[in-house]
């Protein structure tokens, strides 16, 4: 294959279908226009096992260096949860959360693997995703009498109208490859060529949701509407936790203190 053999040129020859040979080979095939069979063996081996090396070394290069230069890879998620499930509910939080909103809450099941074993464990993250239309009660008493949870003197229910997503965005994208040094714990430099980095710039966006505040009429038969708050999508998780929240009003402007908001305060 020559001085400047490699996978690269390896794999470029197998896609256009290129029959590589050896000098050997090609006078032969020069000469009497045949390829020695004998030699198919020897020289497949032989190209297999450079191109393995190179592969190996190549591929042993990119994890070196995307350990030690942060490029585009997962966010860390955190094992201390935001959120236990007793019974299917939140335990702790104000408003009745049931299990099934963990995705929501971003808690998710995430692989673990080590020398010997592979498992899963429940991790948290901070890209909060609710829904348009979802209902939540401020007691888990909803569920089993709707009729009795409405008669309770703190019953509130939040019902989402509008939601935009939290999570992070690209800002700006680098993909391409690159020459040049690569120092990591080593002695000496090692120089790398058309090495692909892909490198994204990323910002959180905290999301949107408006939430409908509903309690009950002084009847207590049905449900009536109390208030509309805007807010990002971690300061609902805040409100499902504490009932409390701070809310800025779109029509308070700028200059306007934000205003505390107590869902449960006589």
């Amino acid at each position: 294959v020559g001085k400047n053999k490699g996978w690269r040129k390896v794999q470029k020859a197998s896609d256009y279908g290129v029959i590589i040979l050896t000098e050997e080979q090609f006078i032969n095939f020069i000469d009497t226009g045949e390829i020695p069979l004998e030699q198919d063996c020897v020289v497949e081996n032989d190209i297999s096992k450079s191109l393995e090396k190179d592969v190996n070394t190549y591929k042993s290069m990119i994890d070196e260096f995307s350990l030690s230069i942060r490029t585009v890879r997962e966010f860390r998620r955190s094992n201390a949860l935001i959120a236990v499930f007793v019974d299917g509910y939140a335990a702790g939080w104000r408003f009745a959360v049931k299990e099934c909103y963990k995705d929501s809450l971003d808690i998710k099941l995430t692989p673990v693997k080590t020398e010997f074993f592979n498992y899963e464990i429940w991790t948290q993250g901070d890209s909060f995703q609710f829904n348009r239309g979802d209902v939540f009660y401020s007691d888990r008493l909803a569920y089993d009498s709707y009729c009795d949870f409405l008669k309770l003197d703190d019953a509130v229910v939040l019902q989402v109208k509008y939601e935009c997503f939290s999570g992070y965005d690209s800002v700006s994208t680098f993909d391409g490859v690159m020459d040049g040094e690569f120092s990591f714990s080593r002695m000496e430099p090692r120089p790398v060529h058309k090495l692909p980095v892909l490198i994204e710039t990323q910002l959180y966006d905290p999301g949107k949701i408006i939430v409908d505040v509903f309690v009950p009429d002084a009847a207590k038969k049905q449900l009536k509407l109390k208030d509309t708050l805007e807010l990002k999508q971690d300061e609902f998780v805040c409100l499902l936790q504490s009932g409390c929240c701070w809310v800025k009003r779109r029509e308070a402007g700028d200059k306007k203190k934000p205003e505390f908001i107590n869902l449960f305060k006589k």
